[in-house]
């Protein structure tokens, strides 16, 4: 489900978003890892069954179905711990580095 979660993600924000002079990097998404933090994640039971029931033509579609649609204005924060919209990133290529720590 994160995976998947991910792709529509990062699949809609290289649409959405068109090249320009400018670059940020060392991006947080403060909202998406609060929801994350909120769900409770258990771990698996066996690491070679990992991956096994993933379906790359159904997370291909899923993805490709969300390309042209313009994200929700979601909050993140900079290394200086300034807040940065989403809609201010646009025209601007963008690295997101989405880590979840605990």
């Amino acid at each position: 489900m994160f995976f998947r979660l991910l792709c529509l993600l990062l699949s809609a924000l290289i649409v959405s978003l068109q090249p320009a002079s400018a670059t940020l990097a060392g991006l947080i998404p403060s909202q998406f890892a609060a929801r994350l933090q909120s769900q409770a994640v258990e771990p698996a039971d066996n690491l070679k069954s990992f991956g096994k029931d993933f379906d790359r033509d159904v997370a291909l579609k899923a993805s490709q179905a969300v390309i042209g649609s313009v994200l929700t204005d979601y909050s993140f924060r900079n290394r200086d711990n300034a807040v940065i919209k989403l809609t201010e990133l646009r025209g601007k290529p963008i690295v997101l580095s989405l880590v979840y720590t605990s």
